[in-house]
């Protein structure tokens, strides 16, 4: 199971590439199904629907031959609190 993300900030998930693919090595993802939209499996090293079923991003990052996959969380600006509300 995914864990859900904290109020002002979302999960994404990091890989790393051993290997420049288009140039670049860093790419920053929404979700796992989201990266074959732009890297090749041959690319990634591991099926999609492998990586969907057997790989837990919650408890280690996963690492083959071609990259590391890791989740990271995603910080974002802290609204302004209203008059209700307390400040962390």
């Amino acid at each position: 199971m995914t864990r859900r993300a904290a109020k002002g900030t979302a999960n994404a998930v990091l890989v790393t590439l051993k290997q420049p693919y288009r140039g670049e090595t860093l790419w920053l993802f929404g979700g796992k199904a989201a990266i074959y939209d732009y890297l090749p499996s041959s690319i990634v090293g591991i099926a999609k629907t492998t990586l969907q079923s057997h790989v837990n991003l919650d408890q280690q990052p996963y690492e083959n031959n071609f990259c590391t996959i890791q989740r990271i969380t995603l910080y974002r600006k802290r609204q302004a609190a209203s008059n209700d509300q307390q400040e962390l």
